[in-house]
Order: structure tokens, then sequence, then C-alpha cells
């Protein structure tokens, strides 16, 4: 299908990764701008996350600032499904399991990354920024520019460059660095901070897991489990010990468990040239975002539907249902008011 509508004259990050990926995906996120809906007893990890980190990269308590965050999200969510006398306390007290293990998974990125040894410190976190959008040569589009949010920028002694920036994910499963080293997003991040006059600029991109190291359990006949569970050597070992047992008739576990990650750090860089190339092709990418008309299609990849948020709605289309049915039930809710002058096509081809 064709849709008509008038962009408004900025275009986020966040949105040309979006467009690049799936143009229905962009369709269900920013034209009909819909989301999936939020119970009470569900809070956004990812939010609470960040707030953590920027806790723990500015010295502050970490659990903490993840329960303001829990708490902030309970009492919106709440008062969106219409219950505004709910007391914070009672929104909270089924949370607490769960903050705890966000504010325990940030603690241990926290405890555990090189940065922090290295003296790295918070400069600015939840850093909103915008630049105009060019090409890299003479072609411009004035009036329109480019935004995006940077989670954090640090200062990193050590780096000739002392100022980088952070990019966080609470994730279920780490992306492959390969994948994040290909993110135009990034790019558009590391373009910013050439825009501000930093040379060669850093992202360092933080993947923290979404669950703590599991505790091994304990054999009928005596002894831990040697099974291959989701933890690590520290965690092994003081159930080792706490069950009376010697760590060293344990060793081998400390090989087979060393491979498990619960959080990875990788530095996104790329030359200057490569950026002017990166710049081209955003600024291309704009350019279909601004247009009045745009065809709209399914990307059809077995690896981005699995796990796309809209996912659901593409399945009542394809099943011959209308999917506004799932948006008058609940199931997704809208962001914000459409645009009063969008309009739908009926597409000739399709």
């Amino acid at each position: 299908m064709y849709i008509k509508h008038e962009h408004i004259p900025t275009i986020s990050a966040s949105e040309i990764a979006v467009w690049k990926q799936c143009k229905q995906k962009w369709y269900w996120q920013y034209f009909m701008r819909v989301e999936p809906s939020v119970t009470h007893t569900k809070l956004a990890q990812g939010t609470m996350a960040h707030a953590g980190i920027a806790a723990a990269l500015a010295g502050d308590n970490v659990r903490a600032a993840v329960a303001k965050s829990a708490a902030e999200l309970s009492r919106t969510v709440a008062l969106s499904i219409g219950e505004e006398d709910l007391d914070s306390a009672s929104l909270l007290a089924e949370a607490e399991a769960e903050i705890d293990l966000v504010a325990g998974c940030v603690k241990k990125w926290d405890h555990e990354s090189s940065y922090r040894q290295s003296g790295r410190k918070l400069i600015d976190s939840e850093a909103a920024w915008t630049m105009p959008i060019r090409d890299g040569s003479r072609n411009s589009m004035p009036d329109v520019t480019w935004n995006g949010r940077i989670d954090a920028f640090i200062a990193v002694p050590f780096s000739p460059n002392s100022v980088w920036g952070l990019e966080a994910k609470f994730v279920g499963q780490f992306r492959t660095p390969e994948s994040v080293e290909l993110s135009s997003q990034l790019a558009m991040y590391l373009m910013y901070m050439q825009h501000r006059g930093i040379e060669n600029p850093k992202l360092l991109y933080l993947q923290i897991l979404n669950r703590l190291p599991a505790i091994p359990n304990v054999n009928k006949t005596g002894g831990i489990s040697r099974s291959a569970i989701t933890t690590d050597w520290e965690t092994y070992k003081a159930a080792v010990v706490a069950n009376g047992y010697d760590p060293e008739h344990y060793a081998d576990m400390r090989e087979k468990l060393a491979p498990r990650r619960f959080w990875t750090e990788q530095v996104i860089s790329r030359p200057a040239e490569r950026l002017v190339e990166d710049r081209a092709s955003l600024y291309d990418c704009s350019i279909e975002l601004m247009a009045k008309r745009k065809r709209i299609y399914m990307c059809d990849s077995p690896f981005l539907c699995k796990s796309c948020q809209f996912r659901d709605l593409c399945l009542e289309t394809v099943r011959g249902r209308d999917p506004q049915n799932l948006i008058d039930a609940g199931a997704y809710v809208p962001r914000d008011k459409p645009q009063d002058d969008a309009e739908v096509e009926a597409d000739a081809q399709n």
C-alpha cells in the first residue's frame, strides 16, 4: 500500500533505523503511532536499567535509582489505565524482585567493568541532540534536523580523546558484535560527536543480560551439580563453599563456566571517510522519510519478525483480519494522535 502524510521536520536516529529495517514496522510505530500496552505488573526493565546505569556512572546508589524509576513507571501506567488512586507502595510491592534483578545486573557490570577501574566518569546522561541534515557535500535539507538521544557521555582518561558516547541495552540475548558494528543508528551517534568537534569519535556499546548468575543445585547424593547452567565461577564457587565442599574439587568448572557472559562492552568507531559514506546514505534515507507519499511493505525476515513487537498486527493483516481490532481490544495503545491529514491509498499492485 501507499500512504500519504506530512512528516514533521525532524527525523530521529531510531526512526531511520526502523525505516531501514522494515517499512511495515515503521508504519505501525510512526504512522499509526501505536505501541504494545504495558500492565502495571510488568515494568519496563530497560528504562529501570538505564536509570541504574546512570547512577552507577555518577557514583550514586544503583538500587535507589532503579526503585525510583520503577515507581515512576508504575504511577504512569496506573494513571494511563484510570487507577489514579492506586497507592505507589502497593504498585511496587510486587515489583521488588524485579527491582532487585535489574539493580543486581547493573551492579554486576559496574563492579566488573574494566572501564570502572580506568576512572571513567559520567559527563551527561540521556543526552538529547540535534544536527542539520546534509549529505557531506553541498546537499542539505533546510529547516529539517536529525535528532536522537545518547544514553550517556563519559570521560575515559586513558583515551587520547577522553569523551566517549555510551549506548546501553538491557537484553535477553546479546546482539552479535558484527550486527552492532553494522548499525547505522550508531553511525549517526558517531556523526553527531564528530559534529560537536570530537575527532575520531568512539562509542561504548554496553549490553547487560537481564538475568543474574544461577545458583547450582546440590545433588541428592551429595556434592554440587556440574550441569551446564547460566552462572559464573564466583557464584558457583560461593555455593560450593556454602555447602561445605572444597572448591579445588570443582576446579574444572572454572574453565567450563569461563565463556558465560552477563554483560559485554564493545568499542564502536569508524574512519572519517566511512562516516562520509554513512552521512550520504542516511541523507538518502531521510529524503525517503520526508516524501509525502511512501510505499509500505513487509520486510519478510524470519529473524526480525521473530522478536518484533508489532508482529501480531502484521499477522492479523496477512490473515485477512482488521488489525484495528487488536488496538481496540487494548493489546496496543496510541503513542499519540495520528496526524489528521494522514491518508492511506489503495495500492493497485497489492
